[in-house]
């Protein structure tokens, strides 16, 4: 995740590793992997591969997929989302990530991530 993110700034210039490191402080401890690695693929340019080589998973590896927005296959933000509801420890960590992203997120943003979560614990039966 370190090497991922190396050189990435979040928009209030803090050092972009904080994000996953902070996800990953908040979620059950048999997720911090995938959870420190939510947006090495997306955002760090790292590959399944590289992560498969590095020792993950299979499961660790379904979340990280799961979690992963990619261009040509999602249709769109919703179209990810139904695909990372399949499975609770995606759920886990995206609820993480979205708490996380939420305080410096835009009023466009915090929608979104609002009507998420609605969705979220609309298909987990109302938890």
């Amino acid at each position: 995740a370190c090497n991922a993110h190396v050189g990435q700034t979040r928009r209030d210039g803090s050092p972009y590793i904080l994000h996953p490191l902070r996800v990953m402080m908040a979620v059950s401890a048999d997720l911090r992997i995938p959870a420190v690695l939510h947006d090495a693929v997306e955002d760090g340019g790292v590959s399944m591969g590289t992560i498969r080589a590095c020792g993950a998973s299979e499961h660790d590896m379904h979340v990280i997929d799961l979690l992963t927005r990619k261009i040509g296959t999602h249709k769109d933000y919703w179209d990810y989302l139904r695909g990372v509801v399949t499975d609770p420890s995606a759920v886990e960590i995206k609820l993480a990530d979205m708490d996380d992203n939420y305080p410096d997120a835009t009023p466009e943003q915090r929608a979104k991530y609002d009507r998420a979560r609605d969705i979220i614990h609309k298909i987990n039966g109302g938890e």
